[in-house]
């Protein structure tokens, strides 16, 4: 029988090093800051910002910024739309992180998820 996993959730500063991706420069943060979830496993962090730019513009920052930061890691865009809501993946197995940015079309302006997964070490 294993021992339930000790879960941590904590709010702590949206740092882009932490997130592995820049915030957007028009955006702003919902709530305090970013959720951060640390496990056993790993730490997940989780941030929200709103835009008043449109999802297009918004998604074209995120991919031409994660295209950069790319070299060598897998990059994959998932469910792109017609509104320029979409969802881009960022994959480092080596150093055991992933993140995820899902830019979704809100109104005239658009709404950022950003989750950056780091594995714990095995």
């Amino acid at each position: 029988m294993q021992a339930d996993p000790t879960v941590h959730v904590r709010t702590v500063a949206a740092d882009e090093a932490a997130l592995g991706v820049p915030l957007y420069p028009r955006a702003t943060i919902e709530g305090e800051g970013a959720s951060q979830v640390a496990t056993d496993g790993g730490t997940t962090l989780l941030l929200s910002q709103r835009s008043p730019d449109p999802a297009r513009e918004v998604a074209f920052f995120y991919r031409e910024a994660m295209r950069v930061l790319a070299g060598g890691k897998e990059l994959a865009e998932i469910g792109g739309a017609d509104d320029g809501s979409t969802t881009l993946v960022l994959g480092d197995p080596a150093a055991r992180r992933a993140v995820q940015v899902r830019v979704s079309a809100e109104g005239t302006g658009s709404r950022i998820q950003i989750v950056s997964t780091l594995a714990a070490s095995p």
